[in-house]
C-alpha cells in the first residue's frame, strides 16, 4: 500500500510540475514601458494594409528612449507572420527582431525569430498589439522607417509578396521638424543576366532588397521588380550582345520560357534617368518628382543611371558599377546601387 500511495504522489506531481512549467511557458508578456509614446497604424483588407492610415508618422526626440508602433489590424483570412524592417537614415532596410508582445485581448505573439518578426497566435483574423521599439539617442538621427508586413503563411525578409496579405506599412519616427517629407531605402547588389548559373538575375527592391534566383522568382514572382537579360543588340530577343534591365512582364517576349503565370509578374516602368541631380546627391524629393514615359527595358553601360516605378507605383534610381564593362558571351556580374523612395 505504501508502494501504491508513493507511485499515486509521484504521479500527481509529475503532473503538477509539468502544468505549472506550461503555465508559466504561457504566461502573457509583460509591458515595460506602459507610458511610452504611441503611434497607430490601421491595416485593413480595405486600406490593404499599405495606404491611408496604414501610413503612420510620429515626432521623437534623442531622450524618448523606447516608443510603440501600435498595430490595428483586421483581416478576413487567418495571419500567421509580422515581418518588420528597419531604415535609418535613408540606409538599408534591416530585419527587426523582438520580443515577445501581448495583444489588448492578452493573446501572445511570439517574437525572437531571425524568419520574421512576430508569430500570430492561433487562427487570429484580427488584433491590436503594441510593439516597443528603441529610439535613438544620436543628435544626427533624422528619421526611423519601419516597413510591417502581414502573411497567411510564412513568407521571407527577401520575399516580400510571398503569402503577404496586408502592409506593406509604412510608420515613420521623425527626430527634427527638417526630417523630409519623402524618405528612401538604399541598397547595393550584384546581379549577373541568365547566363551566368551562379549568380542571380531577377532585383528586389521592396523590402530590404536584393537578389533573387529562378527558383525564388517562380516561388515569390511579385517580389521581382526587374530582371537583368543578355539580349541581342535591338534587344528584342535572347542573345549574348548587350545586357539590358527589363520589366519582369516582358522576359516572355524576348525568349524566356516557363515564366510564372499565378501571379503574374511585375510590370515595371524602367528608363534612362533624365533627372538633374547626380545619383549620389539624389534626394526623396527628387525621386518623388521624376516623372516616366512608357519604356520596359533598357540597355546599361558602365556608370550608367536609370529611373524605374514598380507596379506598386514606387519610384527608383539604379546605378550600375563603373567598373562594368561587358565582353560577348560572357557571364560577367553587374554591381548597382539602388535608391527607391518608401
Amino acid at each position: 500500500m505504501k508502494k501504491i500511495a508513493y507511485l499515486f504522489s509521484a504521479a500527481a506531481f509529475a503532473a503538477l510540475s509539468t502544468l505549472t512549467s506550461c503555465k508559466k511557458d504561457k504566461e502573457t508578456p509583460v509591458d515595460n514601458n506602459p507610458e511610452a509614446p504611441v503611434v497607430t497604424s490601421t491595416m485593413t483588407t480595405t486600406n490593404g494594409g499599405n495606404t491611408g492610415t496604414a501610413i503612420a508618422s510620429m515626432d521623437v526626440t534623442t531622450s524618448t528612449g523606447t516608443a510603440k508602433i501600435r498595430l490595428d489590424v483586421t483581416s478576413t483570412v487567418d495571419l500567421d507572420k509580422i515581418y518588420i524592417m528597419k531604415s535609418e537614415d535613408n540606409g538599408s532596410l534591416q530585419a527587426v527582431t523582438v520580443a515577445d508582445v501581448a495583444s489588448q485581448a492578452g493573446a501572445t505573439f511570439t517574437g525572437g525569430s531571425a524568419n520574421y518578426s512576430l508569430s500570430v497566435p492561433g487562427s487570429t483574423k484580427s488584433f491590436i498589439i503594441d510593439i516597443p521599439v528603441s529610439v535613438r539617442t544620436t543628435s544626427a538621427a533624422v528619421t526611423d522607417v519601419y516597413y510591417v508586413w502581414i502573411t497567411n503563411g510564412t513568407g521571407a525578409f527577401t520575399k516580400p509578396t510571398k503569402n503577404t496579405v496586408l502592409g506593406p506599412a509604412i510608420i515613420t519616427l521623425k527626430y527634427t521638424s527638417a526630417a523630409p517629407a519623402y524618405t528612401y531605402h538604399s541598397f547595393s547588389a550584384t546581379l549577373a543576366s541568365q547566363l551566368n548559373n551562379t549568380v542571380g538575375s531577377l532585383l528586389v527592391t521592396s523590402g530590404q532588397g536584393g537578389v533573387l534566383s529562378t527558383p525564388d522568382y517562380d516561388d515569390a514572382p511579385t517580389s521581382v521588380d526587374l530582371s537583368l537579360s543578355s539580349l541581342n543588340s535591338t534587344g528584342t530577343a535572347l542573345g549574348t550582345n548587350s545586357n539590358w534591365l527589363i520589366s519582369p512582364d516582358q522576359r516572355g517576349t524576348v525568349g524566356f520560357s516557363n515564366e510564372p503565370t499565378s501571379p503574374a509578374p511585375n510590370a515595371t516602368i524602367i528608363e534612362a534617368y533624365s533627372g538633374s541631380a547626380t545619383f549620389d546627391n539624389a534626394t526623396g524629393s527628387d525621386l518623388n518628382s521624376l516623372t516616366f514615359g512608357t519604356g520596359n527595358k533598357v540597355q546599361i553601360t558602365a556608370g550608367g543611371v536609370y529611373q524605374f516605378k514598380t507596379a506598386t507605383g514606387k519610384k527608383g534610381l539604379i546605378k550600375v558599377s563603373s567598373s562594368y564593362v561587358y565582353s560577348t558571351g560572357t557571364t560577367a556580374t553587374v554591381d548597382v546601387t539602388v535608391k527607391v523612395l518608401n
